[in-house]
């Protein structure tokens, strides 16, 4: 079960199956009833069952500690009217002593502070010292406390656990249910499946020549926009239009590229949301792999008019999620992207086509990072050499003007992509992602050993621009054998028949192996002859065969049960209790709570469940999107 707890932001997984399970328990723990007692007890034991990595302390310090009151019940009238031996109090003795060692090492564990003792720990928690020296006495003295002053010690840990444990996790904690965490979960997710499809929309009105707001078709999509334009004023929005052109994501100025703005921020808002559910990223990638955008289908590459054989994505369509890719942190979102892609492009679930744009999205990437690394490598060599270029004369110009650093290092950044794509034509019409640094986990062997392990017919479309990413380089007849190997596994590469072949070679298998005669075997058996005086070893061989099998464990099969001493007790012994035996009235044993608990008032400070929200309508804004593009004529 799962409950949500109001001092975090985050569901925990518990024992119980939903919190009446947890109150019954509760109310049966804290009773006056020893029947009552008994079914919590073998609750908590359930629960133990259910949750094999452990309870929380809480409920095992009250599993110990219940479990010795109720046999302390069970035994003591025993003990007392002769029918158990006496010696059977220092069993509750250990018992007792155990149960309050427990205890108080839950609650040292408990501490940040390393440097504080036990006492001052205690101290803090309101525990008195005299129940500490108990744990003390008990790891080091001879003789284990009294069982007077055990009880008492267990019947004041169980009240501590009550105010500290079970109190407040009554009044703090609720049930989890689907209109809590995970409705804010989906509704996130279908928030921001909202955003990515008015992010095509808008591309593709935009593609189709529309400047204002007034042109979009889509009503709904259209109020949206105009509602996000409100929440900024002119002078603001002019400043970070003017900050987002100059870093070169947008080229013109009117109101769709301000609402392709909006939507990036609409986008940025989602993944600070995002944080708390973890991977804040996470959901993005799973979103983007979900729709038929991204990776995307006939119909919607048919929009920019791509035949049946798709070999490398369009412009216009690369430029459609360049932005939206550029405005995410590249260092988080890009290895959860290529990696999601690669798992697509192996995996059977999916349709061919959905692989071959997945693995055509790979080699993008991977493209993309491999001119990010030539550009970075560039850029430090122009600081380095050539600091009197002309390059170098522009940017300190650029500098001492009133808009210093970032128009010169925007020129910086575009007259080194100018320089990687003169010298790499290849890497011209690539995407030019704004990567802070190049991921780690792309540039190891880990990635590429998983990747060869688990090939597909898709693999060498980007294995050989994934390799290039590698740190240290592999060496080019390493490249040339890995893609190799993998056209000869998914039979692009078949082997023909060779002329050179010599008719003759035999080719052996294992059926031609045969077994030599070992004619070392008898000076083998002489050499294993533990008898021979050479070993001067004490030990030596039993010349007879023993019946393993039918010898009684604890017996060797020379032994008889003759030889063995008899130590049996006698049978009439008759144990009397001693006068040192303390009474106690049932009602005076340690574990009974007889000042009634306000279970009302307790529960009524139990935080109340969300609301659950109205799920967004679905309201196709791609599919009137696609209609306009289809209709303009």
């Amino acid at each position: 079960m799962i409950f949500h707890d109001k001092r975090e932001t985050k569901t925990r997984l518990v024992p119980w199956f939903n919190m009446a399970e947890w109150d019954q328990v509760y109310k049966q723990i804290y009773s006056d009833d020893t029947v009552a007692q008994v079914k919590g007890f073998e609750r908590l034991l359930l629960w133990k069952a259910r949750c094999p990595q452990g309870i929380p302390a809480g409920a095992q310090c009250t599993l110990d500690l219940i479990q010795i009151c109720l046999k302390d019940r069970e035994v003591w009238p025993q003990i007392e009217n002769g029918l158990l031996p006496p010696y059977h109090e220092h069993d509750l003795q250990l018992m007792y002593s155990m149960a309050v060692l427990r205890f108080l090492n839950h609650l040292a564990g408990l501490v940040k502070t390393k440097n504080e003792s036990l006492y001052q720990m205690a101290a803090k928690m309101h525990i008195p010292d005299w129940v500490v020296n108990i744990r003390h006495d008990t790891s080091h003295d001879h003789n284990l406390p009294s069982i007077s002053l055990l009880r008492e010690a267990t019947h004041f840990c169980l009240q501590w656990i009550h105010e500290n444990y079970w109190k407040n996790e009554a009044e703090m904690t609720s049930d989890w249910i689907v209109s809590s965490e995970s409705t804010d979960y989906a509704h996130m997710t279908r928030r921001l499946k909202h955003i990515v499809e008015m992010w095509q929309a808008v591309m593709l009105y935009s593609s189709m020549g529309f400047e204002t707001y007034s042109e979009i078709p889509d009503s709904e999509l259209r109020q949206h926009l105009l509602d996000e334009r409100t929440k900024y004023s002119e002078e603001k929005m002019k400043i970070m239009m003017k900050k987002i052109k100059s870093e070169g994501h947008f080229k013109d100025e009117n109101e769709m590229t301000e609402a392709q703005f909006l939507i990036r921020k609409e986008v940025e808002e989602c993944i600070k949301e995002n944080r708390k559910f973890g991977d804040e990223y996470k959901i993005l990638v799973d979103v983007l792999l979900q729709g038929d955008g991204f990776l995307a289908s006939p119909d919607f590459l048919s929009v920019f008019s791509i035949s049946d054989n798709l070999q490398k994505f369009p412009q216009d369509f690369l430029n459609m999620w360049q932005v939206m890719l550029n405005c995410f942190q590249q260092g988080k979102i890009l290895p959860q992207l290529i990696k999601k892609l690669i798992q697509v492009t192996s995996s059977e679930n999916e349709s061919c086509h959905r692989r071959k744009v997945a693995a055509l999205w790979v080699k993008e990437l991977t493209q993309s990072l491999n001119k990010y690394r030539k550009t970075r490598k560039l850029a430090r060599s122009w600081k380095r050499n050539i600091p009197n270029s002309k390059v170098a004369r522009r940017v300190m110009l650029l500098k001492t003007s009133q808009r210093t650093k970032l128009r010169a290092s925007t020129y910086i950044r575009k007259q080194v992509l100018r320089a990687v794509e003169r010298k790499n034509p290849q890497l011209k019409h690539v995407m030019a992602l704004h990567v802070q640094r190049l991921p780690p986990s792309l540039t190891k062997m880990k990635l590429l050993r998983e990747i060869v392990l688990k090939p597909s017919k898709w693999t060498n479309i980007f294995l050989p621009y994934l390799m290039d990413l590698m740190d240290p380089p592999l060496p080019k007849e390493t490249r040339e054998k890995l893609l190799t190997l993998i056209k000869i596994y998914t039979r692009e590469l078949r082997i023909q028949d060779d002329e050179n072949i010599d008719p003759n070679y035999q080719v052996h298998t294992v059926h031609n192996l045969t077994r030599e005669p070992d004619t070392s075997e008898n000076c083998h058996e002489e050499q294993m002859d533990c008898s021979s005086t050479a070993l001067n070893s004490h030990w030596f061989r039993n010349s007879e065969k023993a019946d393993w099998g039918k010898c009684p464990l604890g017996l060797l099969p020379w032994q008889n049960n003759g030889s063995m001493l008899q130590l049996d007790l006698p049978c009439d012994t008759v144990w009397q209790p001693s006068q040192q035996v303390i009474t106690y009235t049932d009602g005076s044993l340690p574990g009974f709570f007889h000042t009634v608990i306000n279970w009302d008032k307790v529960f009524s400070k139990r935080p109340t469940q969300k609301k659950i929200f109205q799920e967004m309508q679905d309201t196709n804004i791609v599919e009137k999107a696609f209609d306009a593009v289809l209709n303009q004529d």
